[in-house]
């Protein structure tokens, strides 16, 4: 083979790498912003979709989505969805039967008046905020459940990335 045709194919050899490279940096790794369009299936049942309305914005390795969903937009650029079905340790974590408590409604103050099963209460613990879910009231007391909605379900999202931000 000729030098020049050599030295041309190392070139293509080159540019196929450079190209390679950019698309790997167009993907999100931890800080890289992206703008996606997101749809969250439990069940059958589709709980939230933003397919006909605005892409939301999130940050890779922030906690803005599920650590599944954030290891797939590792692998996707601009343009390119991709359908996961993530176990419960990768979306909202274990079903946690340790989160559940009995409270008296005394202990509660104004917001233990008048509380019903299927209502959400916000409050501080450990100094942090919680939600926590009344899942019955009876007998002076009422039972909080702190785990998080989806606690325990394995999930669908089918993700795509309209846009990554530049650094």
């Amino acid at each position: 083979m000729a030098p020049s045709a050599r030295r041309a194919l190392a070139l293509a050899a080159l540019a196929a790498l450079a190209l390679g490279a950019c698309r790997r940096v167009s993907a999100a790794r931890g800080g890289t912003a992206l703008l996606i369009r997101y749809e969250l299936t439990v069940d059958g049942k589709v709980l939230e979709s933003n397919f006909s309305g605005e892409p939301i914005r999130v940050v890779a390795g922030r906690g803005d989505v599920p650590p599944g969903v954030d290891d797939a937009l590792e692998e996707l650029g601009p343009g390119q969805e991709k359908t996961l079905t993530l176990p419960p340790e990768r979306a909202f974590g274990a079903y946690d039967p340790k989160r559940v408590e009995t409270t008296a409604l005394s202990a509660l103050g104004d917001v233990g008046r008048g509380l019903k099963a299927g209502q959400k209460i916000f409050g501080f613990r450990d100094g942090k905020p919680e939600t926590a879910l009344v899942t019955s009231v009876g007998g002076g007391n009422a039972v909080l459940d702190f785990n998080r909605p989806l606690a325990g379900k394995t999930v669908v999202y089918r993700v795509r990335v309209e846009a990554v931000e530049p650094r």
